[in-house]
């Protein structure tokens, strides 16, 4: 750790706060440079306490990956979108740019605990890439107890093996909520592998052009769970992610319960019984212009408009991924966006 004290000079770092009433309570860390998210990493590591990294809006172009390994078993939070003292969320994107060379972010969390629980939110995982024998072409992350993937985005990463943009194994449950995955590839599974003994919740996603070279693979979302395993999936959009023939979803070994999702195509088990509200339709985006055209909002005329369900298992966030309200209307809107 010594070695780290000899940084300070160009480190753009700040411990912000002790949280009021316990004295192990979660220390608050700021960053606005590459070097000083790798500083709070590595404090985070052997703390011997929970940790909430806070990563100012901004682009990060990573020429090294961001990486974070313990066996302490304290929580871990890491968050992007702040302003920049930390002190407030804005709606200003923190990308992590991987510049097509290397994954952006490695966690591993070695002791499986109840308070082990990993937290990745509000961060553009942008241009990653996953080199042949590591899956994960933007996120990497396990060991852990628990863990909760939302308010991201998933731009344009790739993985050479599987898990084009983020691979997930998991002692506790996985909830994956309000995430936008879109053109990532890999040679298997192109966007999403998550690996879990426990329940997973999937709520309010989008998944949209994310390709995989193996037919058959899954192109969106492909979840590996034991056969006594609780799998939920609700409000999220898979759609016109089949290149190469491969399905949009793939669910091994659980039967899973499916609610008010808009699904092109998906294999394994029949949906369990309960599941209700389904479609499978053009999801009718709302039209924009110029070069990056990402959001996938939905149209005035788009069938998911209130057609979500507003209490899924696994709970919907605060807000949508605009920083909107989540729910508008009726009902909640099915997908990452809620249309105002």
């Amino acid at each position: 750790m010594q070695r780290y004290l000899n940084c300070l000079a160009f480190l753009t770092f700040a411990i912000l706060a002790f949280h009021a009433g316990r004295a192990d309570a979660a220390l608050v860390l700021c960053a606005d440079s590459i070097a000083g998210i790798e500083f709070s990493l590595a404090v985070a590591e052997d703390n011997a306490q929970d940790d909430d990294i806070r990563i100012v809006s901004g682009t990060y172009s990573l020429t090294t990956p961001l990486q974070f390994t313990s066996f302490e078993g304290r929580a871990l939070s890491i968050s992007g979108g702040w302003n920049s003292n930390c002190s407030a969320q804005t709606n200003n994107a923190t990308v992590l740019d991987g510049q097509g060379i290397l994954k952006q972010l490695t966690i591993f969390q070695g002791t499986y605990t109840s308070l082990a629980t990993v937290r990745v939110q509000g961060i553009s995982f942008v241009d990653g890439l996953a080199v042949a024998g590591s899956y994960g072409g933007a996120l990497w992350i396990s060991g852990t107890s628990s863990v909760v993937i939302e308010l991201n985005r998933f731009y344009l990463n790739r993985a050479e093996d599987g898990a084009g943009a983020a691979y997930v194994i998991a002692n506790g449950s996985i909830y994956l909520r309000n995430n936008l995955f879109f053109g990532n590839r890999a040679n298997h599974d192109a966007g999403v592998w998550l690996d879990s003994v426990s329940p997973a919740y999937i709520v309010s996603n989008t998944f949209v052009a994310n390709t995989s070279a193996t037919a058959q693979d899954a192109g969106a979302l492909y979840v590996l769970v034991n056969a006594t395993t609780r799998v939920a999936i609700s409000d999220n959009i898979l759609w016109n992610n089949n290149a190469n023939g491969v399905v949009d979803m793939r669910i091994e070994n659980a039967h899973a319960l499916l609610y008010n999702n808009d699904i092109g195509s998906w294999a394994g088990p029949i949906a369990a019984l309960g599941s209700t509200g389904n479609l499978s339709v053009d999801p009718h985006f709302a039209s924009c212009s110029g070069f990056f055209c990402f959001n996938f909002d939905l149209a005035a005329n788009s069938p998911l408009l209130n057609a979500g369900r507003d209490t899924p298992p696994g709970g919907l966030t605060v807000t949508d991924l605009s920083h909107g309200a989540r729910i508008v209307g009726a009902h909640v809107d099915i997908g990452a966006y809620e249309r105002d």
